[in-house]
């Protein structure tokens, strides 16, 4: 339809609705592997600690006894137990990371090419 109404209009996407669609995506994938694992643990974990997933959350807290665990961990723990189980869930993570540091990081000089990059990374 904008082709044919604005057939001079330049498609662009600005990165706030990129990261929310990216974010939105991951916790859609999250959702789907607690619902469909039997694992409960697993589970609980997905379900329980969402906020592992954050950017820039301290993960590398003090470790705490969990006892679904039966032993102490610390958030960054926790995570490493679901990205072994879900390697899915893991190149998610870390595509949403990617493009979050794609633009803290890339000056105007650098984006024609590092653009062209992302694209390849992310198929």
């Amino acid at each position: 339809m904008a082709n044919i109404f604005f057939p001079k209009a330049k498609v662009c996407a600005d990165s706030f609705h990129v990261l929310k669609h990216l974010t939105d995506d991951f916790r859609k994938i999250r959702l789907r592997l607690a619902r469909n694992t039997e694992d409960h643990t697993l589970k609980y974990l997905l379900v329980k600690f969402r906020s592992i997933f954050d950017h820039n959350k301290n993960i590398d807290n003090e470790p705490r006894y969990n006892k679904r665990l039966n032993r102490y961990v610390n958030l960054r723990d926790i995570r490493d137990i679901v990205f072994n189980a879900f390697e899915e869930l893991r190149a998610a993570y870390e595509l949403k990371e990617y493009y979050i540091r794609l633009n803290a990081e890339t000056t105007l000089e650098e984006a024609p090419k590092v653009i062209d990059e992302a694209i390849e990374y992310f198929e």
